[in-house]
């Protein structure tokens, strides 16, 4: 909710202040991706370096075991954040 304030604003401030909020978003995003989290692709990058350095594969079975525990804690983060969000919103 905050976000879709401050997009508002910088809407209302013209066409650059919102670009400029649009690409910071945009690189943001891709910059959370790259987390060295399972779920994301950063995640993905930290299993093939480890799988590269020790010449051996992961088994997919403790792969997506890790993948599915930590999606589902950050599932919770969102909403977690999305709650305090609403929160703020509210009082």
């Amino acid at each position: 909710m905050g976000v879709s304030f401050i997009a508002k604003d910088a809407a209302e401030s013209g066409f650059v202040p919102f670009i400029v909020i649009a690409a910071s978003l945009s690189i943001s995003i891709g910059l959370m991706n790259l987390l060295p989290f399972p779920p994301l692709d950063g995640g993905r990058i930290v299993v093939e370096t480890i799988e590269r350095i020790t010449r051996r594969r992961i088994p997919i079975r403790v792969v997506n075991t890790i993948t599915i525990a930590a999606f589902g804690l950050l599932i919770l983060l969102f909403l977690v954040v999305t709650v305090q969000d609403i929160r703020n919103f509210i009082f």
